[in-house]
């Protein structure tokens, strides 16, 4: 559900790779966060046999439909999955330089508007470092910046809106960045 509708910079991630999936489960992201609406998508061979029902307490209610619909357009016109890789790119241009830079910080990856900072106990280490991510949390929330984060991990997740602008997100990155440096300098 979470890297489908332009997550990941393009309609379904599985195109990023060339993947034709028989099943898609679409979710979440079809009404950019507003009322639920989720759905499957199939081949036909798959769904020719299907006796699935699908429907439930909020089923079909107008303003999601209007929701999935606005959703469906903003994806088809191409500005949004634009925009999804220029957050990518501004993301790996703000945080691919720091893994040479804080040795606490092993990996900085991002596929559209989806980043990730993975932190470790050190240079060319691979175990977790779960209380410097969530120190990183803690400094960038003092600037303004919230994640995806949990104490008990090592990975600090972003995801910002796919109609972010980037100015806007890129002030968000450098603002993580001056968290990981005060939290490594700590």
């Amino acid at each position: 559900m979470q890297t489908g509708l332009g997550r990941c910079g393009t309609v379904f991630a599985a195109e990023r790779w060339g993947l034709e999936p028989d099943l898609l489960l679409v979710g979440k992201g079809v009404t950019g966060g507003g009322q639920a609406v989720a759905g499957v998508l199939g081949t036909d061979e798959m769904m020719a046999d299907s006796t699935t029902h699908l429907g439930g307490t909020y089923a079909w209610e107008p303003a999601a439909c209007a929701g999935a619909i606005a959703g469906l357009d903003l994806l088809a016109d191409g500005t949004v999955l634009a925009n999804t890789c220029e957050l990518e790119r501004i993301a790996l241009e703000e945080f691919r330089p720091l893994v040479d830079e804080i040795d606490q910080l092993g990996d900085a990856r991002a596929i559209g508007a989806w980043a990730c900072l993975e932190f470790v106990t050190g240079r060319g280490e691979i175990e977790p470092a779960p209380e410097f991510q969530h120190a990183v949390n803690l400094a960038a929330m003092r600037r303004g910046v919230f994640a995806i984060s949990e104490a008990s991990k090592s990975l600090y997740r972003m995801q910002p809106a796919l109609t972010m602008e980037p100015e806007l997100f890129r002030w968000s990155c450098q603002q993580i960045t001056g968290a990981i440096r005060e939290v490594a300098r700590g």
